[in-house]
């Protein structure tokens, strides 16, 4: 319950994806996230004595893959799309 109410603090720039106490920030670019998600998210947890574990919080590329919730997480090259367009995500 101490974390209802971040979504609507980051808004719809962000995809905010949240089971019990893990939560997931996916935005458009990496800067986007240091310098916008991050100091909101620091803003909210702040009044509820709760801080952001530095061991687990992670920045990175969506293409270098991330592991949440037990599952992996990556992009895909699809030689299958049309050119320009993003690669496959599975």
């Amino acid at each position: 319950m101490s974390l209802n109410g971040l979504q609507d603090l980051l808004g719809n720039k962000f995809l905010f994806v949240r089971y019990a106490d893990d939560f997931l920030v996916l935005g458009k670019t990496e800067q986007d996230l240091n310098e916008v998600a991050l100091p909101k998210i620091r803003e909210f947890l702040e009044p509820r004595n709760l801080r952001l574990n530095l061991e687990k919080t992670q920045i990175k590329e969506f293409s270098q893959g991330f592991d949440y919730l037990g599952f992996n997480f990556r992009e895909y090259p699809d030689f299958a799309r049309v050119k320009g367009t993003k690669q496959g995500i599975s």
